[in-house]
């Protein structure tokens, strides 16, 4: 377990996509899903988002510079999808 306390938390003006995924995806479960990804890409936006409503087509608050997170209720929504609606949704 990281224990986390004032003194030890430093600001970076970025991180990677590669360092946010190598520290996280144990912590998160997560995957990634294309190797097409840029993993030298820089996160800047310190908040995530989890898109389950830009999915359905309401995209009139969505936070584009967060890293998209897609939990149970995103990938339920997607797999009951068509395949055109999947790719229809994801753009």
């Amino acid at each position: 377990m990281i224990h986390i306390s004032e003194k030890a938390v430093t600001r970076k003006d970025f991180i990677t996509v590669d360092f946010f995924y190598k520290h996280a995806k144990n912590i998160g479960k997560l995957k990634l899903e294309t190797s097409k990804t840029d993993l030298n890409q820089k996160i800047y936006e310190q908040n995530l988002h989890r898109p389950g409503l830009a999915l359905a087509g309401f995209v009139d608050l969505f936070s584009f510079s967060r890293v998209q997170i897609f939990g149970n209720t995103e990938v339920k929504y997607l797999s009951q999808l068509s395949e055109e609606q999947k790719v229809k949704s994801l753009e």
